[in-house]
């Protein structure tokens, strides 16, 4: 804590710098600012008490008119950390920059319950945040005890000011000294005994009888969330998923939503961890968790599942595109069977379609047959969803292959932890036992994955499953992924017939295996005889039999759907 001497030194200044005086001394506004730290005040005493010393004050000051246009309320803020006149969110911070910018008349008063509502950070700091205040021409308004500071206070206003600042920063600080120790013993004892800590647990255990129990239908609904996320599903599509079959929403929000999923995902309270924490807005991990804490709810067989499902496709696609975009499922793997190149993608009459890239880039010879783009999407995914891993590859061990790289996953994060450790303070004993141990279980892993690995077939398997989980959610920037690593090429051969479109196509499977379609486009017509838009797929053998790389071959092709009826 600073000396008197010293605050007062550092408020000698004030004095030194011009002060804005009042533009129109018989109309003055007033600012009220109110504050509480936690939201459950907002349910108490403290906003009405704060509105009605206000309301007191400016009866006795009939020539002050509140402004009400400019809300000042931070609601749940501490004052202690600063972070309310720092963050652009918050409406102290606000009103700040209206000073600083000239936007609040001088001579206004802002209205405040205590100078601990402005703030309880330091005293050079409160002195710092009035300084600049009253320089600007701003009158602070104390209720209780009832003092204005200004640029020209007197002695006592001036003390009161300092012992204010004192107390208040006095208080949040023994307070928080108060709240950690009483933590730490919470936490001790929680090591200790395993006693619970208090009624903050996570959302899918509720405490009674002294004892934490899990709540049979939100703990159901982290099965869920984990079930899906081994067949595939990222977070956003559970969180689709979870909306549309009408899953009662866990947590504090109405609704589910992404965030909150992949927390989910990632809190190893779910296996029945606690991990302890310290700090107030930079939360880091306060010694190892608690196993066994909490009442489990997955086994670790799923635990690792979902992490290695998640790390897939982590590295297989980036994030989902915006709202409207559209992705194309299967960019980069369409060709012309025809002209031997990629299928393009033109626009005509706001609509797309697939054309031959030699036809788009006008090579004598070229087929400029075009094909709606939609319509042969959503008519593959319809076909290839009904294919299952083991019809075109053979992967017996790739749950084996999923519960291992889980596994190795966890150890990376601990031993990245534990060489951090380690790198600031190489003295310590504690955490070179930890490298070393952690490295032993990594390499061990790894060898029990490449094992592992040996023994599945082949593991695109485990991603094909993802693609089907992905053709029936509907997720086609994941599915691009996913598709190619499994698909080598989707040959086309596209004819008309008539208004009817057809096309031929055939799928090429990394590994040899190949699946043939027939998918039939028919247009809309508009006017008297009014139709709708139509497509059908079906298996077509003959295109998977044949070897569409041959131009030959693909012109038979052709020839055989235009003899199709």
């Amino acid at each position: 804590m600073a000396s008197y001497t010293d605050l007062v030194a550092a408020f000698r200044d004030l004095t030194r710098y011009p002060v804005k005086t009042p533009d129109a001394p018989g109309l003055t506004v007033a600012y009220s600012y109110l504050r509480f730290s936690s939201p459950g005040q907002a349910e108490g005493d403290s906003v009405r008490r704060q509105t009605d010393l206000r309301e007191a004050w400016l009866r006795k000051h009939p020539s002050v008119r509140l402004d009400t246009s400019l809300r000042l309320l931070d609601d749940g803020v501490s004052g202690f950390t600063g972070d309310h006149r720092k963050k652009k969110k918050h409406s102290l911070y606000q009103f700040l920059d209206l000073v600083e910018r000239g936007r609040v008349p001088a001579g206004s008063f802002l209205i405040i319950e205590n100078l601990d509502r402005l703030s309880r950070e330091h005293p050079l700091e409160i002195l710092s945040l009035v300084a600049n205040l009253v320089r600007a021409g701003v009158r602070i308004v104390q209720l209780e005890p009832e003092c204005v500071f200004t640029a020209d206070m007197d002695e006592g206003t001036l003390c009161m000011l300092l012992l204010g600042a004192m107390r208040g920063h006095g208080e949040s600080k023994r307070k928080s000294s108060l709240c950690g120790a009483a933590w730490q013993n919470l936490k001790a004892e929680a090591r200790k005994n395993k006693a619970p800590h208090g009624s903050s647990c996570p959302a899918w255990i509720e405490l009674a009888e002294g004892k934490y129990r899990l709540v049979p239908a939100r703990a159901e609904a982290v099965r869920l969330v984990f079930r899906w996320s081994i067949e595939g599903l990222g977070s956003l599509a559970i969180t689709r998923r979870l909306i549309k079959e009408g899953v009662p929403p866990i947590g504090r929000a109405r609704r589910w939503n992404r965030s909150y999923v992949a927390k989910i995902l990632d809190n190893r309270a779910v296996l029945g961890e606690y991990q302890p924490m310290s700090g107030h807005h930079q939360r880091r991990p306060d010694g190892d968790p608690i196993p066994d804490y909490y009442p489990r709810v997955i086994s670790d067989a799923d635990w690792h599942r979902a992490h290695s499902a998640t790390q897939d496709r982590n590295l297989r696609s980036g994030r989902p595109g915006r709202k409207g975009d559209y992705t194309f499922a299967f960019s980069g793997l369409l060709s012309c069977a025809l002209d031997q190149c990629k299928l393009h993608v033109i626009i005509r009459r706001g609509k797309r379609f697939l054309v031959s890239a030699d036809a788009v880039g006008g090579r004598p010879g070229a087929h400029w047959r075009a094909f709606p783009l939609e319509p042969l999407v959503d008519a593959l995914l319809s076909q290839m969803q009904e294919l299952r891993a083991h019809e075109l590859f053979s992967a017996p061990g790739g749950e084996k292959v999923a519960e291992v790289k889980g596994r190795l996953l966890d150890v990376e994060k601990l031993l990245a932890v534990a060489l951090a450790r380690f790198e600031a303070d190489p003295e310590s004993t504690t955490w070179a036992d930890r490298v070393s141990q952690y490295d032993r279980q990594k390499r061990a892993l790894v060898v029990e994955l490449a094992r592992a690995r040996q023994d599945a077939a082949n593991p695109l398997g485990e991603t094909w499953a993802e693609a089907v989980q992905m053709m029936k959610e509907r997720e086609p920037d994941r599915l691009h992924g996913a598709l190619l690593a499994t698909v080598e090429q989707v040959w086309c051969v596209i004819v008309p017939r008539g208004q009817e479109r057809r096309c031929a196509c055939q799928v090429v499977f990394k590994g040899g295996q190949r699946r043939g379609y027939l998918i039939s486009y028919v247009p809309p017509i508009a006017g008297f005889c009014t139709r709708e838009a139509s497509w059908s797929a079906l298996s077509f053998d003959r295109c998977a039999e044949a070897d569409l790389r041959d131009r030959s071959q693909a012109a038979a092709v052709a020839e055989e759907l235009v003899k199709l009826p």
